[in-house]
């Protein structure tokens, strides 16, 4: 079986923010590792559930954190790609 490629983005503000601030650079980090332990935060039950069958089905993956900066996003667009792509975001950049 191949292995699967795991890419992260972050997008502008985040970079520069993690750039500017080595704790919330940790806590991103800290984001990026929770995310591929299927552990995504502050979510709902249903959000959960979706996630869940996303890993199996495909689909998307979402995770919201709390951090220092405010609430940060983690979504993968499709969980069954090669590479799966996933970006770091604030929640007001969706």
């Amino acid at each position: 079986m191949a292995d699967k490629k795991l890419d992260f983005i972050m997008t502008e503000k985040v970079a520069a923010d993690m750039d500017h601030d080595q704790q919330f650079a940790c806590e991103v980090a800290n984001i990026i590792f929770r995310f591929t332990c299927n552990d995504w935060g502050e979510i709902t039950s249903d959000d959960y559930f979706a996630n869940r069958s996303a890993l199996k089905q495909g689909g998307s993956i979402h995770g919201t954190y709390t951090t220092r900066n405010g609430t940060v996003c983690a979504i993968t667009e499709d969980a069954l790609a090669n590479p799966k792509i996933t970006t770091i975001m604030y929640i007001d950049e969706l």
